[in-house]
């Protein structure tokens, strides 16, 4: 009997040891939610903590990619405040080099530190920060518009056989659209970039004559490294109407035959049309166009680099020289019309800083001025909000100088817009930077009351087991108390049976 009741004791003992020891790891483990969990063996409270250790690892990224581009915006703020100390500079030498009192000796020093301005000014479009540029030209505030095409209509048979119209379009890459009226003679356009040949129709025929009917557009896309694409759009402002583009002809906009689909000369022996040129009549639909389903898509459709008699090719200058070229047949020279634009394309899509899950923050690209000049004329009017944008005299764009008192007022007329550039570029700044700091807020109190939540559950356990432990200490000393009962009681019971 005595020796069960001490068995039993002993057995106890052991079990509250092991009770205590097990608190004892639980309030060791108290800072880690997912081991604390892991020892309960209970499912749903361990995945609920690895949820949300896990989405505060996100956040905690999140808060450093925000302070990462926090630094990336002060570093764009001191680079447009430095363009302004430059461009303060350069627009006081040039209202200086507009005297035309000074002499050619002054004139030529005030112009080489105006140069020198330039240059500098010029250098912080390839500021780099973590390998990412702080600005993108195309995100400037003052764009150019660029066409092409006013010395490339043929409507005599006195003009070169091959004519072509080349301009400093200022960026290396955009979109070209270029409106073609060959007739039925053919003619061959062709566009380089620098010497790089990106695109090329082949000898290219519409309906008739070139003075009248529809013109095919196609509009390209191209860029420094990469490889050209274009997207061909059937018109039909024809409606046979003779004129010429240059001289006021305006092509009308109701006509709905696209005469240029298909049509045959040589008297009805030969046939053609853009979608034979493009070979694309498996693909036609019953629009009137043919392609009304493919509208939108890009050209080439593989890796070919042709489509039917187009060839595109890729660009690998980063000059920003850029070649519209006509050839018409040597042997039977003809007209043609060609007009076209270039629109820039779309600049860097906004960058989201934040980390993917979390709270999604852009940031809108900026840009710094290019430095280029206009006409006077057009830059008045866009001063005086007259028009948008404004082009440079014949589509030229010459990089600022103040070598002579004209070129120093166009300057000045330039920088004044180019600071007005300045204050668009800092508000846009000041708009990314409140958005990421918003953000950073909102994420970093998240991340608070979700540290607050892995933290509950330690802190509950850790004063749970405090807890256990003080009633084990207090039953491990009633435990004793009796085995040292049961144990005089066995003792005075073996003392009585030998006497």
């Amino acid at each position: 009997m005595f020796g069960s009741s001490i068995d039993f004791l002993t057995q106890k003992a052991k079990d509250i040891t092991q009770t205590n020891r097990r608190s004892i790891d639980r309030i060791a483990s108290g800072g880690y939610s997912q081991k604390l969990a892991a020892m309960d063996r209970k499912t749903g409270t361990l995945g609920r903590v690895i949820r949300i250790t896990a989405d505060n690892m996100s956040k905690q990224d999140s808060i450093r990619f925000f302070q990462n581009a926090i630094s990336f915006i002060k570093f764009q703020e001191d680079a447009i405040m430095y363009a302004h100390d430059l461009y303060t500079e350069m627009a006081s030498l040039a209202q200086k080099a507009q005297s035309t009192d000074l002499s050619n000796s002054e004139r030529i020093d005030l112009n080489n530190s105006f140069i020198s301005f330039r240059e500098q000014a010029l250098e912080l479009n390839n500021l780099t920060f973590n390998n990412k540029t702080l600005f993108d030209e195309m995100a400037g505030s003052i764009k150019y518009d660029i066409s092409f095409g006013s010395e490339l209509i043929r409507s005599s048979g006195n003009d070169p056989i091959v004519m072509s119209e080349e301009k400093d379009v200022i960026y290396n890459r955009g979109t070209l659209t270029i409106d073609v009226n060959s007739g039925t003679a053919p003619e061959r356009y062709r566009v380089y970039q620098n010497n790089d040949l990106i695109f090329d129709t082949g000898w290219w025929l519409t309906k008739n004559s070139a003075s009248t009917f529809d013109f095919d557009r196609f509009v390209i896309d191209y860029g420094y490294g990469k490889d050209t694409s274009f997207e061909f759009v059937p018109l039909s402002a024809g409606d046979s109407t003779s004129g010429w583009l240059n001289k006021g002809f305006t092509p009308n906009p109701d006509d709905k035959t696209y005469d240029n689909k298909v049509f045959t000369f040589n008297r009805g022996k030969s046939t053609s049309g853009y979608l034979k040129q493009l070979a694309l009549e498996d693909m036609a639909d019953d629009s009137p166009s043919g392609l009304e389903s493919l509208n939108g898509l890009k050209y080439p459709l593989d890796d070919s680099n042709s489509q039917g008699q187009v060839l595109t090719g890729r660009s690998n200058s980063s000059d920003t020289m850029l070649k519209v070229q006509v050839e018409t047949d040597p042997d039977n020279p003809t007209i043609y019309q060609i007009v076209g634009s270039l629109k820039l394309p779309d600049i860097t899509p906004n960058t989201d800083v934040g980390n993917v899950g979390d709270l999604p923050t852009f940031m809108e690209p900026l840009g710094l001025g290019m430095l280029r000049r206009s006409s006077e004329e057009e830059m008045q009017q866009w001063k005086n909000g007259e028009i948008e944008s404004y082009s440079g005299e014949n589509g030229e764009f010459p990089t600022l100088k103040i070598n002579d008192p004209t070129e120093a007022k166009l300057a000045s007329m330039a920088l004044e817009n180019e600071m007005i550039g300045l204050e668009q570029q800092m508000g846009i700044l000041g708009n990314n930077m409140s958005r990421v700091l918003t953000s950073m807020e909102a994420v970093d109190k998240q991340l608070g009351i979700q540290r607050d939540l892995i933290a509950a559950e330690p802190e509950q356990v850790v004063l749970q087991e405090l807890e256990n432990l003080s009633e084990a200490r207090e039953m491990r000393s009633f435990n004793a108390s009796l085995m040292n009962k049961v144990v005089q009681m066995n003792h005075d019971m073996v003392k009585l049976l030998l006497m």
